[in-house]
């Protein structure tokens, strides 16, 4: 039996070739990364920034476990009155209380269950 040989022609890469390729894959491998991160920061996004701030700034807002059913002529001003018993910034109560509650105005509507901080 004799032994067949194929030869297959070689390609000499010139260095303008291998430069583009080699830039294309850094390219790859970058956009690669950059998607990567930006889930990373979605995901630690979504399972640390949750969490409501306060209006002093030390990062949460705990619930007093009381809730509040706004009545017919109520404010947010004047909930906020009569959570806080006079003591404090009432501006900072009202922050407090919107945070809680998902609010995104100071407006509220009769029969509307609050949680109060």
């Amino acid at each position: 039996m004799a032994a067949v040989s194929v030869q297959i022609p070689s390609r000499k890469l010139g260095a303008r070739t291998v430069r583009a390729r080699t830039l294309r894959a850094s390219r790859t491998r970058l956009a690669l990364a950059l998607v990567l991160l930006g889930w990373f920061v979605v995901f630690v996004c979504a399972v640390f920034g949750s969490g409501a701030s306060d209006a002093s700034g030390s990062g949460t807002i705990l619930s007093s476990g009381r809730t509040h059913t706004v009545a017919a002529g109520e404010t947010l001003w004047s909930i906020a009155a009569d959570s806080a018993g006079g003591a404090g910034d009432l501006r900072a109560v009202m922050h407090e209380i919107a945070s809680l509650n998902h609010l995104s105005g100071s407006g509220v509507r009769a029969g509307q269950v609050l949680v109060l901080p």
